[in-house]
């Protein structure tokens, strides 16, 4: 219970660490995501300002423009020009009534001569002998062709009590109608900048943060929008001039921060432009916005907490509910593996219900293969016994005439001088055919008895270089029949004794003999390297034959098993030689395996302890 909450405590901690350092990327992706956007808003609120402001400007400069055209003006102007005072009433009612309405941003306009002096205007002048064009540069206004205009810096009037604001006055020249080279003066308009500029400011720019601040000026600095306070200090206007140095111009919104006298931080979005006289730029107070983001980070935090201790709940219960029947299936699982097949998970679960039926349904398998198996088995080991048997008895059958053939042949050895040399050979043939049979004979009761278990041992101390000299001497003949060069080396020479049963160490060096003698090449080199090694014998013959192929190597110790290439290079052998050697070996207490090559020849190597070590005492035969 102890390791499960200090495992839920873990996870806990990692769970929390997690949640921290996610929280505070999430926190800071959104901060930043936040004042991009921010940005981004105040970048599309300023371009919307500066290209509505342009295209006021555009729309004035046609108005006036189209108006100067209008032939009544012309005509009526340029008979007050020749002395008609009478007409000033009537043209000033006309563009009052018939021009002004047309335009809701032009409060006033008048028609004044080359000297500035009015000749009709819409509302009432008390100084008819001011110079009304002393607000535009006169050397552009004297060069304006027919259907040009100009406009001036803003100025701060007011008419026909309206308080005083902040407007422009457009200029487009009057030519007579009858000869149009002959100017007659100019019509002037007044336009309302503050109305504009009120409606721009109005629902086109407000953003989730609040309403930001525009900022309206020349290029000399001179504040004209927000009338009542800039807020601005002058190295932040100097600063935002420097951004709209003659080499620096750019029409696309710039981002900057400033930091006003109070010594809030703002965010704006500046326009400098190149074809007129005005500086946009649009500024919200940054505390707004870092008040939002903390609000939003708050919220998100919350979020994220409640999430964390939701997923602490969940993961809880899960553990808790689930271990008593985790623990259910885990104590089933044991009991199969320590072999109580009648085991089943009995708890239910919807959360676990397939891995219980899964688990269920593998154990009926398993207990019903198992059955099987056992009863295989059973078969299997009965049909060895009858099998052993039929070897034993069969063995023996042939083992009476046997004997009876190798007598009547060592017989006829013996009287054989007197016969012809090919009937002698005969009679050589019948004896080493019958010896062979024989060797065989007693193999397969070896075989059948160790496999048996009535194999009784018989332990002696002998040198194994003595038996494989003896071994050599049977082989001989079937050595020098492929014409084979056999080497001993013996490593220490003389070599310690080994202590086991002399018989059983005979039959495993005579296969392997006669497996390197039956598979080696004609005229090929068999190598017997016998040495101590670790307080053991290591018996190790070595042949340049057939070898065996790597796909067949982890069968060559099962019972009848033969390569394809052993059959076809002898017919000879059933395949029981090495299956026999290596259960004899390993019932002293040794071992035996291989190296080979296909077409490399074969080394086969097996173990005997010495006399008076550890391994000859503890052996299974001693």
């Amino acid at each position: 219970m102890k390791y499960r909450l200090l495992i839920y405590l873990i996870v806990i901690i990692v769970l929390a660490f997690v949640f921290g350092f996610s929280t505070m990327r999430v926190l800071n992706q959104i901060e930043d995501s936040h004042m991009a956007t921010v940005k981004l808003h105040l970048i599309t609120a300023i371009e919307f300002i500066e290209n509505g402001t342009n295209s006021f400007f555009r729309e004035k400069a046609i108005r006036v423009s189209d108006w100067s055209s209008d032939g009544n003006i012309r005509e009526t102007a340029d008979r007050i020009s020749r002395g008609k005072a009478d007409l000033k009433e009537s043209l000033g009612d006309y563009i009052l009534t018939k021009k002004i309405p047309l335009d809701p941003y032009v409060l006033a306009a008048e028609v004044v001569d080359e000297q500035g002096k009015i000749l009709a205007s819409t509302i009432t002048q008390e100084d008819n002998e001011s110079d009304h064009l002393n607000s535009f540069d006169k050397e552009t206004v004297f060069k304006l062709k027919f259907g040009e205009n100009a406009f001036s810096m803003p100025i701060l009037e007011g008419h026909h009590g309206v308080a005083q604001q902040l407007m422009a006055h457009f200029v487009s020249p009057l030519f007579s109608l009858a000869d149009s080279s002959k100017r007659i003066g100019f019509l002037v308009i007044h336009v309302r900048l503050d109305s504009f500029f009120d409606n721009i400011r109005g629902e086109n720019i407000k953003t989730t943060f609040g309403n930001p601040k525009l900022y309206l000026f020349d290029h000399t600095g001179k504040i004209y929008l927000p009338k009542e306070d800039s807020s601005l200090a002058k190295n932040e206007i100097d600063s935002i001039l420097k951004e709209c140095a003659a080499d620096q111009k750019n029409e696309n919104g710039i981002i900057k921060e400033t930091t006003l006298p109070n010594g809030k931080k703002t965010i704006g979005a500046l326009v400098c432009t190149t074809h007129g006289w005005w500086i946009s730029y649009l500024a919200v107070d940054q505390a707004k916005i870092m008040s939002q983001i903390m609000q939003g980070r708050d919220e998100v935090a919350l979020t994220l907490g409640l999430f964390l201790l939701l997923t602490m709940f969940i993961y809880a219960f899960i553990e808790f509910n689930t271990s008593k029947k985790i623990k259910v299936i885990v104590q089933v699982l044991r009991d199969v593996a320590g072999g109580n097949l009648k085991s089943r998970v009995t708890v239910r679960s919807s959360f676990f219900s397939e891995i219980i039926q899964s688990i269920n349904a593998t154990i009926d398998a398993l207990e019903k293969t198992l059955s099987e198996e056992h009863e295989l088995e059973k078969q299997v080991a009965s049909l060895g016994r009858v099998k052993n048997e039929f070897i034993s008895i069969a063995a023996h059958q042939i083992r009476t005439p046997l004997t009876s053939i190798m007598f009547s042949s060592d017989e006829l050895d013996k009287n054989s001088k007197s016969l012809p040399e090919n009937e002698r050979g005969l009679i050589q043939m019948i004896k080493t055919s019958v010896g062979k049979l024989n060797d065989f004979i007693n193999f397969l009761l070896a075989a059948t008895r160790h496999e048996n278990g009535a194999t009784r041992f018989n332990l002696t101390s002998f040198a194994l270089n003595e038996l494989t000299e003896e071994l050599m001497e049977t082989l001989d003949a079937d050595i020098l029949k492929k014409e084979l060069g056999v080497t001993v080396k013996l490593t220490p020479d003389p070599l310690p004794n080994i202590y086991t049963d002399r018989e059983a160490v005979k039959q495993v060096i005579q296969n392997l003999l006669t497996n390197a003698i039956r598979y080696s090449k004609r005229a090929g080199k068999i190598l017997i390297d016998i040495k101590l090694k670790d307080k053991q014998i290591e018996f190790a013959v070595q042949d340049n034959g057939i070898g065996i192929p790597a796909s067949v190597k982890d069968q060559i110790f099962i019972k009848f098993f033969r390569a394809e290439n052993a059959k076809e290079q002898s017919r000879d052998g059933i395949g029981l030689g090495l299956s026999f050697s290596k259960s004899l070996a390993e019932s002293w207490g040794g071992k035996i395996w291989f190296e080979s090559k296909e077409g490399n020849g074969s080394t086969f190597y097996v173990t005997i302890p010495v006399v008076g070590t550890p391994e000859a005492k503890n052996s299974i035969i001693g």
